[in-house]
């Protein structure tokens, strides 16, 4: 049996812009999240690369966890189905998420099988296929039921027809991270899930932490205008009791709390390391991994992404809160990389049955072991695996963050305001950036609702 277990080259070509205009697909600069519809879509009736024969074709973004997926996992299934599978795996920062939203809407399937953002779901519905018939087949939903953590899921089904169209390969949290070494050696509580700090405690915590002479500080902050950027700082808001919309969608920047939650934001540029107002993923991960950062709001794929860079042994010492430091709540955003199958793909049983295969208990430890995760595990049995709980410590907390025992805080994800979404997260950025920068935060705050209410009267996001 022929394997492509070291195939690496993607089978489409790399798009130009000009390709990118034509099919009027999503875009993600390394630093900012523009999603556009695929229109211009193929007819199903041109000549496809999708064959009932071959490969199982799948591609994923090269990450540590698909890197032992495909040189470990993959071969193993292959004997296990019988089946030739080619996984390619495609650099993120190569325009991963162009590339497969041309693939998709290119109507020939050049893969089967996607790993795909489920914020990007309301994109690409009509491009990829529904599951139900083949979880039904393979009494799935039983699975799905008892060992997958529900909140996973809740973005994989299709609010118009009401049918699952992914399920969850590896999955983010953002919480509110910290090395339990550089709070002890500067004499703050380690905070706990049952005894958070407070938001006095937390400014002190920060103050006891920012040691400029040492060359470290008490928050990592994302500071450069990015969707990545709301993300974190989302949880200073909750800690003010601020919410950046009403619950119609309204925007609330002219609520003096939201101006206080700028103000919040503004006085973190003190506790931040030099140049933290340029700091996206890399420089925020590295400023915390390296010592030089204590704490901070960050993607739970991130930390575990981190940890080869942090110092030997240091693992053991990141934690997570919980709790978002000055409120009871948590997780303030929860988004899955999902296992989706191309609509056009003429392998759609087999591409199903390798999906169930990746997603297995076993192969989600031989992907911890072998060589880490970028991301969390989806299946509640992966946190009771005493090997994975001792490679990935603080994974100990994930199953209670997961489920619905913290109940997640309001936010304004792409499932939920699909219309105009990169454009309004885009204009919260800026805010926030322009505060970090020393501008006024009540003049920011006025500014931004009137741009904000621009932007969702354009796409029409305000509910009556």
């Amino acid at each position: 049996m022929k394997t492509h277990n070291s195939h690496t080259q993607s089978t489409v070509r790399t798009p130009n812009r000009r390709d990118f205009l034509k099919i009027g697909a999503a875009g993600m600069s390394v630093g900012l999240l523009r999603t556009i519809g695929p229109g211009g879509q193929s007819s199903p009736t041109a000549a496809s690369a999708a064959t009932a024969t071959g490969p199982v074709r799948v591609v994923g973004f090269l990450n540590p966890t698909n890197k032992p997926l495909k040189e470990q996992v993959i071969p193993q299934i292959e004997k296990k189905l019988g089946l030739d599978i080619e996984f390619t795996m495609i650099p993120y920062a190569a325009g991963y998420l162009e590339k497969l939203m041309m693939a998709m809407a290119s109507g020939t399937a050049p893969y089967d099988v996607y790993m795909w953002w489920d914020q990007l779901f309301p994109t690409t519905w009509k491009n990829l296929a529904p599951l139900d018939d083949y979880i039904k087949q393979y009494n799935y939903a039983e699975v799905l039921a008892k060992d997958f953590s529900q909140p996973w899921l809740r973005f994989t089904t299709n609010p118009g027809d009401g049918k699952r169209y992914g399920l969850p390969a590896i999955a983010d949290l953002w919480v509110y991270f910290y090395r339990d070494d550089m709070l002890k050696k500067a004499g703050v509580r380690v905070p706990t899930i049952g005894r958070p700090w407070t938001n006095e405690e937390w400014g002190t915590a920060l103050e006891k932490l920012t040691k400029p002479n040492e060359k470290e500080y008490g928050y990592a902050l994302l500071g450069k205008r990015d969707p990545l950027q709301v993300f974190s700082l989302a949880h200073v808001y909750y800690s003010v009791g601020a919410e950046m919309f009403k619950s119609n969608w309204y925007p609330n920047y002219d609520d003096p709390k939201t101006v206080e939650a700028l103000t919040k934001i503004q006085k973190l540029r003190g506790f931040a390391p030099p140049g933290a107002e340029n700091f996206i993923h890399d420089g925020v991960m590295t400023a915390f991994g390296t010592g030089r950062a204590a704490t901070g709001s960050f993607a739970t794929g991130w930390i575990m992404g981190t940890q080869p860079i942090m110092d030997p042994g240091l693992a053991s010492q990141v934690n997570w809160l919980g709790r978002d430091p000055g409120t009871n709540s948590a997780n303030h955003v929860i988004f899955t990389w999902c296992w989706t199958i191309d609509r056009n793909s003429q392998r759609k049983d087999a591409a199903f049955r390798v999906i169930m295969e990746m997603l297995a208990p076993e192969n989600n430890e031989t992907v911890a072991l072998a060589g880490g995760s970028h991301h969390l595990f989806v299946r509640k049995s992966t946190y009771k695996n005493p090997k994975v709980i001792a490679k990935y410590p603080f994974l100990t907390r994930a199953e209670e963050l997961i489920t619905d025992k913290i109940r997640p805080i309001f936010f304004p994800t792409q499932q939920e305001m699909p219309k105009g979404w990169h454009e309004i997260m885009d204009a919260i950025a800026l805010a926030h950036s322009r505060v970090i920068t020393g501008e006024s935060p009540k003049k920011v705050a006025d500014e931004t609702q009137q741009d904000l209410l621009k932007l969702m009267n354009k796409w029409q996001n305000l509910r009556k």
